[in-house]
C-alpha cells in the first residue's frame, strides 16, 4: 500500500475504486516532509502513486488531475460530476503544490514549495504559473504587446503580437511596426496573428502558413548584427499547442525556450558574418542545415568573401532579400528547403539548400497543415554554434565559447 504519510501530504488526490467517498483526504502541511522521503519508497510500489516529489515542488494542480486521470481510470469522474468538490480540491493542492493564482503574486512566503515574486527568477523557485498569472504585474515586463499590422502580399493583413516573455522570467524587448517594416529590439519576439485581442495569447488566433509547395519572400536587415546577435526568421507549429507554454503564450520550438517542444523551421538566423537555414522536428535540438559560419552540424556552402560586410554577392551592410521555397514530390512530401538570397546591384545571388533530413515526413505534415511566422532577435555568449569557428578553423566569428561582444548588437 502507499505510505501512510503521502497519503497525508497528497491532499484531495488519493483514489479508491471502490469507495468515491475514500476520494477526499484532509491537509496535512506536516506530511510533506514525510512524503519527499518518502517518494523512493512510493516508486516501488505497483499501485499508482498519485503524486510525486515533482509535484510537491511545484507542477500545477491541473496536470495533476490529468496524471489522475491516467494512471486511475474512474477517478476524473468524480471531479467533473462534482464541480465545487473539484474546485475545492484544485485550491487546497494549490496550497500545497505552488500555484501564484492561489497564494497570489508578489509576496515572499517561505512556508511555499515555490515563489510569486520577481526575486524567484534570480533564485530558479519561481511556480511554473508564474509567468501566466503574475507576468504582466511584475517590474520590467515588457509593455503594449500589439506591435502593429502588416499587409502580407499573397496572404493580406497581419498583426504582429509580441511576447512577454523571452525566456521564463526574462521579460522580452519590444517589437515595432512602422509601416510596412518591422524592427525588433533586443530580446524582443513578435507573432504573425489574425487579430490582436488586446494583447490576448490564443493558439487559433495565430495565423498558419501552408507553406508545402510554396514560397514565403521577405526583405532582410541584419546591419549592425554582429558577432553574437541572432536575427532571426522562422516558423513554428505553435498555432498547434496545447499548452501555454512557460512564457504564457503558447510559444513552441525545437529548443523548449519557453518549455514547450514543436517542429520549427528556421529560415533566417544570421547577423552580418553568419547565416543559417535550418529543419527542425519537435524535440530536436540540433536539426539539419546549411549556411555559413558555426560548428553545429550543417552544410557549409558560402563563405566570407560571398556573404559579410564586404560579400561580392551579398553585402551585409546592406539589406538583401530572402526567398525561401519548399518544394514537394510528387505524393506530397517535403523534398527540400531552398533559400537564396539576392541584393540590388549585386552580380550574384547566393542560395543554400537543405535536404535528407531523416525527419521529412513529419515536416511534411507540419508544413501542409500550417506553421506560424515568428520573428526574433536575441544575443548569446555561446552563440559560437551559429557564427563561430568548425573544427578545421572556418567561420566568421573568432570569439571562444564564452566570450562575447555585448555591444555588438545594435538595435
Amino acid at each position: 500500500m502507499v505510505p501512510p504519510a503521502f497519503i497525508k501530504a497528497i491532499a484531495a488526490y488519493s483514489w479508491l475504486s471502490n469507495s468515491a467517498s475514500s476520494a477526499m483526504v484532509e491537509v496535512d502541511h506536516t506530511g510533506i516532509a514525510e512524503a519527499l522521503a518518502a517518494d523512493q519508497e512510493c516508486g516501488q510500489h505497483h499501485l499508482p502513486c498519485t503524486l510525486s516529489v515533482l509535484q510537491l515542488k511545484g507542477i500545477l494542480s491541473r496536470e495533476v488531475l490529468h496524471l489522475v486521470n491516467s494512471t486511475a481510470k474512474g477517478f476524473w469522474p468524480l471531479l467533473a460530476s462534482s464541480r465545487p468538490a473539484a474546485v475545492h480540491m484544485e485550491e487546497q493542492a494549490g496550497n500545497i503544490l505552488g500555484s501564484c493564482r492561489v497564494q497570489g503574486c508578489g509576496a515572499f512566503n517561505q512556508a511555499q514549495s515555490c515563489e510569486c515574486n520577481y526575486k524567484c527568477v534570480k533564485h530558479n523557485n519561481c511556480c511554473r504559473d508564474f509567468s501566466i498569472t503574475c507576468g504582466s504585474r511584475m517590474h520590467g515586463v515588457a509593455k503594449g504587446t500589439c506591435a502593429g499590422k502588416i499587409s502580407m502580399h499573397g496572404f493580406g493583413g497581419v498583426h504582429l503580437l509580441n511576447a512577454r516573455w523571452n525566456v521564463p522570467g526574462e521579460s522580452a524587448g519590444p517589437v515595432h511596426v512602422y509601416g510596412s517594416h518591422v524592427k525588433p529590439s533586443l530580446k524582443g519576439r513578435t507573432y504573425f496573428t489574425k487579430i490582436c485581442n488586446g494583447g490576448k495569447y490564443d493558439p487559433e488566433n495565430y495565423i498558419g502558413l501552408r507553406l508545402l509547395g510554396k514560397r514565403f519572400s521577405y526583405t532582410s536587415d541584419v546591419s549592425g548584427a554582429g558577432c553574437g546577435c541572432n536575427a532571426a526568421v522562422y516558423f513554428t507549429s505553435m498555432n498547434k499547442a496545447k499548452d501555454v507554454s512557460k512564457c504564457g503564450d503558447y510559444y513552441c520550438d525545437a529548443a523548449r525556450v519557453c518549455g514547450e517542444a514543436c517542429a520549427e523551421i528556421d529560415v533566417q538566423e544570421a547577423n552580418m558574418f553568419a547565416y543559417r537555414a535550418t529543419l527542425h522536428d519537435a524535440g530536436d535540438l540540433v536539426g539539419w542545415g546549411a549556411g555559413y559560419g558555426g560548428w553545429a552540424p550543417h552544410t557549409q556552402v558560402w563563405n566570407m568573401s560571398e556573404y559579410g560586410p564586404k560579400g561580392t554577392c551579398i553585402t551585409t551592410e546592406k539589406p538583401y532579400r530572402v526567398a525561401v521555397d519548399f518544394p514537394a514530390h510528387e505524393g506530397g512530401s517535403l523534398k527540400e528547403m531552398r533559400v537564396s538570397l539576392s541584393q540590388h546591384g549585386s552580380k550574384c545571388d547566393i542560395t543554400l539548400t537543405v535536404q535528407g533530413y531523416a525527419r521529412m515526413a513529419a515536416l511534411s505534415r507540419f508544413l501542409h497543415a500550417g506553421m506560424t511566422p515568428v520573428i526574433s532577435y536575441w544575443n548569446s555568449a555561446n552563440l559560437t554554434w551559429m557564427d563561430g569557428q568548425d573544427k578545421q578553423g572556418v567561420g566568421p566569428c573568432h570569439l571562444k565559447k564564452g566570450q562575447f561582444e555585448g555591444r555588438s548588437c545594435a538595435e
